[in-house]
């Protein structure tokens, strides 16, 4: 799963379909590992982040959103 880092928050992205969804909604409390594949720091490293997480599903985020996850994801 790909991810942009913004003010300090990790954003990603899921289809609503998916049974992670209903689960943070439910429960917020959230872990995600980062792992170093494609970094320049070397294989084989992660780090790992525990929080809540806030599902946003409106227009004017994911306006900002893709647009930002692509240029991070392809670099353009």
């Amino acid at each position: 799963m790909s991810y942009l880092e913004k003010d300090g928050k990790f954003w990603l992205t899921a289809s609503s379909q998916r049974k992670r969804i209903p689960a943070i909604r439910r429960d917020p409390r959230v872990a995600i590992v980062i792992t170093s594949n494609g970094a320049a720091i070397g294989k084989s490293k992660t780090v790992s982040y525990k929080g809540t997480a806030v599902i946003h599903d409106d227009r004017a985020i994911k306006d900002w959103f893709y647009p930002a996850l692509a240029q991070r994801i392809m670099g353009k």
